[in-house]
């Protein structure tokens, strides 16, 4: 028996490999008929536990796929994947080749849940061997495409959603501006004539900017494109010394030295050159904002003629509201022509979000278009009687000043002009990941409510899958929360060992984006896991190094819960509640900066090598 068995077997092994060489060389009808046939012996003349005939199966799937008979590869797919799982189980290469093989079928049929659901285990069954391998490859692509398909069909329904009154919290604050800036208006009569027309064609354009469908609205769109689906967007950020220079009309007929009253105007010209290579090339491919404040404003720019939408962000927020589009941005563009003291914070607080590795510096060799924005601005302010508030820390961006060494991404405008960005060194492997970042998020949120709905596997199982589509994605804001819900989830199942490793990638996630709410979180967790391991100075060690990270976050619940964990572990290590209490309470006055970190992390390093010795 065991001999036909294996007769039958080398038999069954050279008709497949003869389907597989038909169908390659596109002879479909020759294929399906050589298939049939091969499938109808192996089910005859094959033990179920033969990988044989869970190929045959899968050859006839594929191959009715071709000829068009989607109904009979859905349910031969089915067949094949039932014996694939009795011949080789359900980690094995080929169990994860059918599952791609029936998720590709569910795409077509427009199955797209489905077909997700598919493409995902088998994404996980070959990252395990490995990661590079090319069918990971393939099904991060195919993921990729697939969700870019559904997400066309979000898109219309998402804009409906957004049309008027912004839901995110970042711009909320940009009403109270344009209150402020349409009372303006009541001072127009009392304003030269000279300034009055420029003063009313500023103020139009706030009017615009505020309609219900402004180019503001479309901004608010694609941030929360990108928090609800994971959609990518670029944010340009800009010196505006090419197209405007800002100055105050000090006029004492009109103007009091109360700041609040100085009204600050621009000087517009066109559109910058960064500004109209960005248009050019993401055209229809990837949405991308721009920030201007209310005081600043273009007269033409509206939602139908704007070449960027407009962030309008209040000058007294401006830096923590751009902080929190930074961190989202897949590709940041800096046109730094000149410097300011604005830029200049930008870029600090681009480094401080972590994302240097996503932003693209601009520089521009020529400087005159800076000479010629001051003296426009200082010809203006005569004419209307006004006087130039001239910075005079502005200077020309060059390419070796220390604010940019930290700046990989570095390109000239001169050498950008007629080129698709996509193309350029600087920003062709950000524009290749751009796609990546949707598919990612999407898994993660999925993951996510996966497991707070009680299927713990299933969503593990797309959480892993997003870390394995965000491997090539420089600063993925979602990274560390992501590694932080594995690792609560192998806490939840009883499994507090494997959640070491996930909660340790959180905290190196959120150190190399400089989040300190989710450094702080991670070592909270993963205090707590050494604690239920018994693992107590590894666990002091980690929740005292919460504490700064918590306090900086301003994270009141995972800092009382850091504090609680602190005086378990104090008693674990053998003191008394009284002692553990004093304890903490030293760990409290270290947060309130009564006591030096340096000081309180060796005074505990050193009662841990007394407690040590004393052990022993």
């Amino acid at each position: 028996m065991r001999l036909f068995h294996l007769n039958e077997h080398s038999s069954i092994a050279r008709r497949n490999r003869e389907v597989a060489r038909l169908q390659a060389k596109g002879s479909i009808e020759k294929a399906l008929a050589a298939a049939e046939e091969t499938e109808q012996l192996a089910v005859a003349h094959l033990p179920q536990e033969d990988v044989e005939r869970g190929k045959a199966l899968y050859n006839l799937a594929s191959i009715q796929v071709l000829a068009g008979d989607q109904a009979a590869a859905q349910e031969t797919y089915r067949r094949a994947l039932e014996a694939m799982r009795v011949a080789v189980g359900e980690q094995h290469d080929y169990f994860g080749r059918t599952l791609r093989g029936l998720g590709r079928l569910l795409v077509a049929l427009g199955r797209y849940e489905e077909a997700e659901r598919h493409f995902v285990s088998a994404l996980m069954i070959h990252a395990k061997a490995d990661q590079k391998s090319s069918q990971c490859r393939l099904l991060e692509r195919e993921l990729v495409i697939l969700h870019g398909v559904m997400s066309k069909r979000e898109t219309a329904e998402a804009a409906e959603r957004h049309q008027s009154r912004p839901s995110s919290d970042v711009g909320e604050a940009h009403y109270e501006q344009t209150l402020q800036v349409r009372a303006m208006r009541s001072e127009l009569d009392e304003m030269p004539s000279e300034l009055r027309a420029f003063a009313e064609k500023n103020l139009d354009a706030a009017g615009k900017m505020f309609s219900e469908w402004s180019t503001h609205s479309l901004a608010l769109v694609i941030i929360q494109a990108r928090r609800e689906r994971g959609e990518p967007f670029v944010l340009l950020l800009r010196g505006f010394e090419g197209e405007a220079y800002d100055y105050f009309v000090d006029n004492p007929k009109y103007m009091t030295d109360d700041p609040e009253r100085k009204t600050l105007f621009s000087v517009w010209g066109e559109p910058g050159e960064v500004e109209l290579a960005l248009h050019q090339t993401l055209d229809g491919r990837l949405s991308a904002l721009t920030a201007a404040s209310p005081s600043s404003l273009d007269a033409d720019q509206s939602s139908q003629d704007a070449l960027l939408p407009r962030l309008i962000l209040p000058n007294e927020t401006w830096l923590d509201e751009i902080r929190a589009v930074i961190r989202l941005a897949h590709l940041i563009v800096v046109d730094c022509l000149g410097l300011n003291p604005g830029l200049r914070s930008e870029l600090e607080a681009i480094e401080q979000c972590g994302k240097c590795d996503n932003t693209v510096i601009v520089l521009h060799k020529d400087r005159s278009k800076l000479d010629e924005a001051e003296s426009l601005a200082i010809a203006l302010a005569d004419i209307t009687g006004g006087t130039l508030s001239s910075d005079p820390t502005r200077e020309w961006m060059r390419r070796d000043h220390p604010l940019l060494a930290p700046f990989r991404r570095v390109a000239y405008i001169e050498d950008l002009r007629g080129t698709d960005l996509s193309a350029s060194g600087v920003f062709a492997d950000l524009f290749k990941s751009a796609p990546y970042v949707r598919s990612a998020v999407r898994l993660a949120q999925k993951g996510t409510a996966l497991v707070e709905s009680g299927d713990a596997v299933e969503g593990a199982k797309y959480l892993q899958v997003a870390l394995v589509l965000a491997q090539d994605i420089p600063g993925w804001a979602e990274r560390a929360v992501t590694w932080f819900n594995i690792g609560v989830l192998a806490q939840a199942i009883g499994r507090p060992q494997e959640a070491i490793r996930p909660f340790l990638q959180g905290q190196a996630a959120g150190l190399e984006m400089r989040n300190a709410a989710d450094q702080g979180r991670c070592l909270t967790m993963l205090g707590q896991v050494y604690l239920e391991t018994k693992q107590f100075s590894e666990a002091a060690r980690a929740l005292l190094a919460s504490l700064a990270f918590l306090e900086e976050a301003e994270d009141a619940d995972y800092l009382t819960e850091s504090f609680r964990l602190l005086c378990l572990v104090f008693q674990a290590l053998g003191q008394t509640s009284e002692e553990a209490a004093t304890q903490v309470e030293l760990s409290r006055l270290q947060r309130e900066g009564r006591w030096r970190r340096e000081g309180a992390g060796q005074r505990f390093n050193a009662m841990l090598t007394e407690q040590a010795h004393a052990a022993q």
